[in-house]
């Protein structure tokens, strides 16, 4: 695992698992407030919901279904609460 430069405590690379993009090698970049919506993996059938609470706090809902995204189905496997400004995360098995 290679770590970054300046603290030795962030992997630069993911200890688990990823996926490919394709052919698609760049990284994308997006505005903090675009974020908010579904994302979807067909392959795991899996939808991640972002949103903001607060300027500062971030949810992440994880979906057992693609579906997720367009009705209200599925199951959620987890959620995340993430506050960027003192860097506290809260994982949730079940609602919040």
């Amino acid at each position: 695992m290679k770590w970054h430069k300046v603290d030795k405590y962030i992997p630069m690379e993911s200890p688990v698992v990823t996926y490919n993009r394709g052919n698609k090698n760049k990284p994308r970049v997006f505005k903090i407030d675009e974020l908010d919506g579904f994302y979807v993996d067909k392959n795991l059938n899996r939808t991640v919901h972002m949103t903001f609470e607060e300027e500062d706090v971030v949810i992440i809902d994880i979906y057992d279904t693609v579906q997720a995204a367009y009705e209200p189905v599925g199951e959620i496997l987890g959620i995340v609460e993430l506050n960027i400004r003192t860097g506290k995360a809260k994982y949730f098995r079940e609602g919040r």
